[in-house]
């Protein structure tokens, strides 16, 4: 595993535009939470195969531009579905930054069944960290539980784990809002594009 010190170097250069205009607490709790990243996160592509993401996120960095791409997705659906709440909004977002955190191997080196079991794999390392540590100040335990319980869930149907039956609401919006932008942002719009519209693909 890369040092702490090189991952949140690297979060704020590849996420701190995303980030910089965050309230603080969970902008910090967001860098704080890359620091378990593994070595690979900043470099793999978003997909082994070819059937799904768009194809500058199937190259090497594609992991680092899904995850913006969801961000992205995410800000749109606020504006849809008329998201003000600011906590709600940070929630979803921080749930996207750190969704695909073990996306390729579990922290002990799992990667039996990877597409269904990564978002739980992020969950429980993020769990197992944040655990023996001091949240950052105003952060509420709340919207840590609701931001690792989206990042478990994410994969929706296609995961282990979908929204649970008894989800107060506000998690259950949390989740929905996650699953619903990362899905968008995996869809190789490049293709669909090229076959609506009868052009090279770009």
């Amino acid at each position: 595993m890369m040092n702490q010190k090189e991952n949140l170097r690297l979060a704020k250069k590849h996420f701190g535009g995303v980030l910089k205009d965050w309230l603080p607490q969970y902008r910090e709790f967001v860098i704080r939470s890359f620091s378990i990243a593994p070595e690979w996160f900043w470099h793999v592509p978003a997909a082994m195969g070819g059937r799904h993401h768009p194809r500058r996120a199937r190259s090497l960095g594609g992991l680092v531009e899904h995850t913006k791409l969801a961000v992205l997705w995410a800000e749109l659906l606020f504006v849809r579905d008329d998201v003000r709440n600011t906590d709600t909004r940070s929630e979803v977002l921080a749930a996207l930054l750190l969704h695909d955190l073990f996306k390729f191997e579990g922290q002990n080196g799992q990667r039996e069944n990877y597409v269904k079991r990564h978002g739980i794999w992020a969950s429980v390392a993020l769990s197992e960290y944040w655990a023996g540590r001091d949240r950052p100040t105003g952060l509420s335990s709340d919207s840590i539980t609701r931001i690792i319980q989206a990042v478990a869930c994410h994969m929706g149907r296609w995961g282990d784990m979908d929204t649970p039956e008894d989800s107060p609401p506000k998690n259950a919006e949390v989740i929905r809002l996650v699953q619903e932008a990362d899905y968008a942002a995996a869809k190789d719009i490049d293709a669909a594009y090229a076959a609506t519209f009868g052009v090279r693909q770009l």
